[in-house]
């Protein structure tokens, strides 16, 4: 089938990890223990499904089609898709909770798209430029 036994296991243990992964302890370092003991009072239909989405849709269609780019391109070119993964989320939470954009964010969205640009083409550029001849 799709998914071997591995990758079965793998699919409904996502959600465990993601809970107790580093934002459980910033949570708790920045708002105190009234994140964990508010939690059930706080958890309605939208919490669920926001947590399942970004659980299990998300996570498995990215790495399938990571795995895919993977198998058909080098990993020079498939790798820096990965950095845009925060751009898309400023844009998903901008789209979905009407989250505003503040100036810091669109600064790292710069410097993540100016780092890749030169990751991704600065050799080109490089060699176009030819400092030799000077």
């Amino acid at each position: 089938g799709i998914f071997t036994a591995t990758r079965r296991q793998a699919a409904l243990n996502v959600l465990i990890p993601r809970c107790l992964r580093r934002g459980s302890s910033f949570a708790y370092i920045t708002h105190g223990e009234t994140v964990f003991t508010d939690f059930i009072a706080n958890l309605n239909g939208w919490v669920v499904f926001s947590v399942l989405f970004q659980a299990y849709p998300t996570t498995l269609v990215g790495r399938w089609l990571f795995n895919r780019l993977i198998v058909k391109y080098p990993v020079s070119v498939t790798l820096p898709i990965s950095f845009l993964v925060p751009i898309f989320a400023f844009i998903g939470s901008y789209a979905i909770y009407d989250e505003q954009i503040g100036i810091t964010k669109i600064m790292s969205c710069i410097f993540i798209i100016g780092g890749l640009a030169i990751a991704t083409f600065g050799h080109k550029i490089w060699h176009k430029l030819d400092f030799s001849r000077a």
